[in-house]
This record gives C-alpha cells, structure tokens and sequence, in this order.
C-alpha cells in the first residue's frame, strides 16, 4: 500500500514538474509586507501579470496613529488596469479580500489612500498573489502533459480530485496561516504602543511627585522661617 501512495507522489511530483516548467516564476509569485500610509497621502504599488491568470489582493489596517482606544483603523484601496481603467475599489474599510480574473498583460496599479485621514496615518498589511485558474489554463496544460505521457485511466480522474482537494486545503491553510500572522504583529505592535504609553506616565508621575515633593518641603520650611516671605504672608492670613 504503501509503495502504492509513493507512486502516486511520483506521478503527481512529474506531472506538477512539467507544467510548472511552462510558467515563469513570477507568474505563481505571492508578495506582502506592511507599510505606513501617511495622513493625507496616497501610496501605490505595482504588479505584472497577464491573461489567463488571477490577482488576489488582501489588505488589513493593522495599527494608526491614534492613541485612543477609538481608533480609526479604516483605508481606501483600489486597483487600475495598465490603461487605467479602475477595476476595484473599496471605500474606507478595515480589511477586504478582492479577486480579479487578468484580462490585459501589463503593469497593475494598486493604491492605498489615506487622503479622507488628515492627522492619522495607517499601518496597512497587503498580500499580493498570482495564480492561474485551477480548473482551466493549469489543467489544460495537465491533460496535454498526460496525453504526452499516454496516462488515460481512471487513475488520473483520482489524481485530479486528489490534487484539487489537497491545493484547497493548502489554499485555506495559508489564508488561516497569513490571518494569524497579521493579528500577531499587530497585537506585538500594540504592547509595545502600551509599553511606550505606560513608561511616559511612569516618568511623568515620578516627576511630578518630585516637584509635589519639593514644593511641600519648600512651604513647611518657610513656615518655620520668620525670615522668609512666604512666612509673611502666612502670618497676615492668620493674624
């Protein structure tokens, strides 16, 4: 049984091999990074892609410049064909996740606009990925493989679910994966805003306690001081 599954790795291993091999690199790359939008500006991206391939975008406002629990965690994303036709657009929101199938080869624009925002920037996660449809391009190009090959069995009706079936879950697992990641950075982010926060009042405290200090001092001391001005005008108020 076991000799039996390798064998079926194998064959799934070679098939996936030389369809690969027909697409560049960047065609499947994934991108994502974090990045500080400014208040009242507008920051854009670029991505090559072309036909017969998806783009999926994902963006999550991780972190603004707000210091009240009340944040403003909401950004405007949108995204231009080469000739800049706009093809999504989404309106102050905290997070969205957007597909769109390539209908043109070229350079595609997306922007990340915090222009409504005036005094507070965005800490914006994006994830940019590129993939061909799974159930066209990529496995027309698995049956020209496996006619090459002369493979026409039931078997690979059982390769083609197994196959389907194992990049869904991966798909899932990558998207519960990156969700995780984005939410533990922004999390780390703000224990160390709070961190921040709680040593400015410490320090604050610390010296407004000296001065409250120093000052009581001052005043008990002068009271006791018939030299001193401050005695003076306690001994008016009194007497």
């Amino acid at each position: 049984m076991a000799g039996c599954w390798n064998g079926i790795v194998i064959i799934i291993a070679s098939l996936y091999g030389s369809i690969f091999a027909h697409d560049p690199k960047f065609d499947l790359a994934d991108i994502e990074f974090t990045t500080i939008v400014k208040a009242n500006s507008e920051e854009c991206f670029y991505q090559y892609a072309k036909p017969k391939q998806t783009l999926r975008f994902e963006y999550r406002v991780v972190d603004s410049g707000l210091t009240s629990l009340n944040r403003d965690l909401k950004i405007s994303f949108s995204v231009r064909t080469p000739k800049g036709k706009t093809i999504i657009k989404e309106i102050e929101k905290t997070q969205a996740i957007k597909k769109h199938d390539v209908l043109e080869s070229g350079d595609y624009e997306m922007c990340l606009d915090n222009k409504f925002s005036q005094f507070t920037s965005k800490t914006v996660y994006l994830e940019v990925s590129i993939d061909v449809d799974s159930e066209g391009y990529r496995w027309t190009l698995f049956n020209e493989a496996l006619e090459k090959d002369k493979l026409k069995n039931d078997t690979i009706s059982l390769l083609k679910r197994t196959a389907n079936k194992v990049k869904g879950h991966l798909e899932r697992m990558k998207h519960f994966q990156d969700t995780l990641r984005v939410r533990e950075a922004r999390d780390i982010h703000l224990q160390e805003q709070n961190l921040t926060k709680v040593n400015a009042f410490s320090s604050l405290t610390s010296v407004s306690m000296m001065l409250f200090g120093g000052l009581h001092l001052f005043i008990v001391k002068s009271m006791f001081n018939p030299s001193s001005a401050l005695f003076k005008v306690f001994k008016k108020l009194i007497f």
